[in-house]
């Protein structure tokens, strides 16, 4: 089969675009050939083949930098893909995006399966004119893709209610998690005293970590508040995993509270659970989630969790098993539960208990879920 993938930005930045990219890997470890198209982002080569997957990325014709987002319609070059390369599915990442909904138009007009891969829950940056425009996009165009797709995945249950606000039909939307390589995150827990070091921090320092885009939507800012109060009685660092539009203003944040701070910038996913081994304690205090492809990477590594409890994190963090859940954009039920987890054998008790809750989004039964998904529409 020749699946043509659409998706705002692609290696670019983590989280869910590193995650839709394991998913075409996957793909094309079944025998299936793989395209992908994206946005630009920053450095990113325009052409380049990852784990088999051929990625194209064009400039954008407009790129806002303030929320961090490549605007571009590229309807002629996604036409031609699907007509030079003999396309047979068409994939569409995100909801939002202007070439999602160049992809869903042009897959209508050749008559291609068109399945739209919803990966967020409600949509806000916190700019008033950003998100005026999103709600307008939501009842115009966000519908308009949901009329033209023949699926709509979520990656869980619990973005259901985002699917059906945006004209998704309940016959149409299936729900496919996202998955996780296991293998991949086996190192020793002990080692993570020699990573800690590593990173410079010492081994009675207890490391609050996050992994992901420093934008205001992840709520960076509301963490190192909460660190604020927590910083008083007990020792405490912070590691952020990323990069982003906000990266200079929380290394001020933290240093205007004394907070000691690492940023990494991006690095090679291959390094990621060196990084996750000097964790103690993962946070994600993000507004807005599909389900998190960090937080499950962390849960992998035998990690407590405290995360807000939007889109699908609940699917993985069990409050008071392997972890805590917090309202969204609060500081004082963060600065409680990490409190909480201050208690080495808490921390070790939760952490086997992320390990054993995430073996059930390994890649393997994933990937055989959406592909069948894909062949039922093809056989058709």
């Amino acid at each position: 089969m020749k699946i043509l993938s659409v998706v705002p930005y692609l290696m670019g930045v983590r989280g869910s675009n590193v995650d839709h990219l394991q998913l075409l890997a996957r793909l094309h470890q079944k025998g299936h050939d793989i395209w992908a198209l994206a946005t630009i982002f920053k450095s990113d080569p325009k052409h380049e083949i990852v784990d088999g997957v051929n990625i194209f990325r064009i400039n954008p014709l407009i790129y806002i930098n303030k929320i961090d987002y490549g605007i571009s319609f590229p309807l002629y070059t996604i036409y031609k893909w699907i007509k030079t390369y003999k396309i047979d599915y068409v994939l569409g990442v995100m909801e939002m995006g202007t070439t999602t909904l160049s992809a869903a138009f042009i897959s209508a007009l050749l008559k291609k399966p068109f399945i739209l891969i919803i990966q967020g829950s409600v949509r806000t940056i916190g700019i008033w004119w950003a998100d005026i425009i999103l709600k307008l996009y939501d009842l115009i165009f966000s519908r308009m893709i949901t009329s033209l797709s023949t699926h709509i995945v979520i990656l869980s249950s619990k973005l259901m209610d985002r699917a059906l606000y945006i004209g998704a039909l309940r016959d149409k939307i299936c729900v496919i998690p996202s998955g996780i390589d296991l293998k991949d995150f086996t190192l020793e827990a002990n080692d993570s005293i020699d990573y800690k070091e590593m990173i410079g921090f010492s081994d009675d320092v207890l490391v609050i970590g996050y992994c992901g885009r420093l934008v205001s939507l992840k709520g960076i800012s509301f963490l190192i508040q909460a660190l604020a109060q927590i910083k008083e009685r007990h020792k405490v660092g912070l590691l952020l995993i990323g990069d982003g539009t906000l990266r200079h203003r929380l290394e001020e944040e933290a240093k205007s509270i004394g907070l000691r701070c690492k940023v990494t910038g991006w690095i090679e996913r291959s390094k990621l659970p060196h990084y996750l081994a000097a964790v103690d304690v993962y946070v994600s205090p993000s507004l807005t989630e599909g389900l998190s492809i960090s937080i499950m990477e962390a849960m992998a590594m035998q990690k407590p969790i405290v995360a807000t409890d939007v889109g699908g994190t609940s699917d993985l963090v069990k409050d008071g098993v392997n972890g805590f859940l917090c309202p969204p954009a609060s500081i004082l039920p963060l600065v409680n539960a990490i409190k909480a987890l201050t208690d080495k054998e808490k921390r070790l008790k939760m952490g086997i208990e992320s390990r054993k809750l995430i073996e059930r989004f390994d890649w393997g039964k994933i990937v055989n879920r959406f592909e069948s998904l894909l062949r039922s529409d093809v056989a058709k």
